[in-house]
């Protein structure tokens, strides 16, 4: 299956990346400077990066269910990469449990 912006509301996840203040953003342990990095990170060609940044977007991004500043802009990039070829990975947690990348926040 192929996902497509079909109307175009999507933002180009890297400018969305790029033009998010996040470190005036929170996640769950404080100021979300560190995010845009490791959101990339899910579109790495490195499984165990893949796996740092789905860690990242459960725990402190949406840290026990709680939607924090930097939740929204985290789950809009998700959503703009769901298109991209790499997401079709399974990304194995600390558990050995395999889930579809990326996990929904």
């Amino acid at each position: 299956m192929t996902i497509t912006d079909v109307d175009g509301l999507l933002p180009d996840p890297w400018d969305l990346l790029a033009g998010t203040d996040w470190a005036s953003l929170e996640h769950a342990y404080g100021p979300a400077a560190g995010t845009p990095a490791l959101l990339a990170g899910l579109l790495a060609d490195d499984a165990g990066t893949q796996a740092r940044a789905l860690r990242h977007l459960d725990d402190p991004v949406h840290h026990q269910n709680t939607l924090y500043s930097a939740t929204v802009p985290a789950a809009v990039y998700v959503a703009a990469i769901l298109g991209d070829p790499r997401t079709d990975t399974a990304v194995v947690d600390r558990e050995g449990r395999a889930f579809p990348l990326p996990l929904p926040c």
